[in-house]
């Protein structure tokens, strides 16, 4: 099950806000809308701009910056990011990662050190994944206790290594990360550069060089931008022309892969049509335009003969004054008259 929501404009930041309700920031304004119909119903104007928003089940957060209410004044941080349910924060410094309950105490629940700066930093119910420059690594939300390491080489898998390693493919980018199941720790959303493509692979098939995704959204006309999620049964993603997928699913659930192919058959089929139709406008477009450009042609002829034609002024005796006879024959009287005009004399 899917729903399309358009603002027709680029959005800076997307989040949801319960289940119910789906947000868009904007350069002046966010605009929030029902994620199971995709039906805009609310715009709130704001009095500066804005970097992001954060949605809760009953409110939003709009922020440039930190809140100094809300942030904790001992910890500088240039990458944050905040769980879907709002409890904790997670704080960058030169790699250095903590997390915060914020809702109990502004004390670090656990510190890891990931020695250089975080691409990215991502994370689900369980688990907090860093995207790092060469590697992609996975932390436990609980301890902060690493896991999992996935190297980004061109060796492909080195068996003799703890770590699972393997190369991060071509025009590939992490856009998040969802929650795992029984035979999955979780899965990766990728955003395929410059395409309309958003793919979700489970890590054991990302390793794996002949392995295939799950599930493809290409719902897309044009390359996507934002990705967000909440918790594990709705996920979005807005492009840069402001058109926003919600998508439905649970990635915990046995019938994942069937779902996952269902709504790839249904998103392909819409797209077909969405093409067909567009194609269409563009050729009622170019109708209209020819057929514009056809009036505005006659009406230029018809002003350009309008000008051309000269009407030629008829002589009227009231034009003359009389002056005197000058001859009479059987034809009649000849007689001389001046022009009222210009003063000429004329013989009539």
């Amino acid at each position: 099950m899917s729903a399309k929501l358009s603002f027709n404009q680029p959005l800076k930041s997307l989040t949801f806000c319960g289940a119910e309700n789906i947000a868009a920031l904007f350069d002046n304004d966010f605009r929030i809308a029902w994620s199971s119909k995709g039906t805009h119903y609310s715009t709130i104007v704001m009095d500066r701009s804005s970097s992001e928003v954060y949605g809760t089940c009953d409110s939003i957060f709009v922020t440039d910056g930190w809140d100094e209410a809300t942030r904790p004044p001992f910890v500088e941080s240039d990458l944050h990011i905040r769980s879907q349910r709002r409890r904790v924060v997670l704080e960058q410094n030169n790699g250095l990662l903590k997390l915060y309950d914020i809702r109990k105490s502004t004390q670090c629940r656990w510190t890891f050190d990931s020695r250089r700066q975080c691409k990215s930093i991502q994370e689900s119910d369980q688990f907090v994944c860093l995207e790092m420059g060469k590697d992609v690594r996975l932390l436990k939300k609980s301890s902060g206790e690493e896991t999992t390491r996935y190297g980004l080489i061109r060796v492909g898998i080195n068996k003799k290594s703890s770590f699972c390693r393997f190369s991060w493919q071509k025009n590939h980018g992490l856009c998040g990360v969802l929650e795992g199941n029984e035979s999955e720790d979780v899965f990766l959303v990728i955003n395929k550069l410059k395409s309309s493509s958003v793919h979700v692979y489970s890590v054991n098939e990302y390793n794996n060089p002949k392995g295939k995704y799950i599930i493809s959204y290409q719902a897309h006309q044009s390359p996507t931008t934002h990705f967000s999620k909440y918790r594990r049964e709705l996920y979005a993603s807005a492009d840069q022309d402001g058109n926003v997928w919600i998508q439905f699913g649970d990635t915990r659930a046995p019938s994942m892969k069937d779902a996952a192919r269902k709504l790839y058959k249904e998103n392909q089929h819409r797209k077909k049509h969405e093409k067909s139709d567009k194609g269409l406008l563009g050729a009622l477009k170019e109708v209209k335009r020819q057929k514009e450009k056809f009036l505005k042609a006659k009406m230029e002829d018809s002003e350009k003969s309008k000008e051309s034609t000269v009407e030629t002024p008829t002589s009227r005796i009231d034009d003359y004054c009389f002056v005197r006879d000058l001859a009479r024959g059987g034809f009649g009287t000849v007689a001389e008259f001046t022009s009222k005009k210009n003063g000429m004399s004329v013989a009539r």
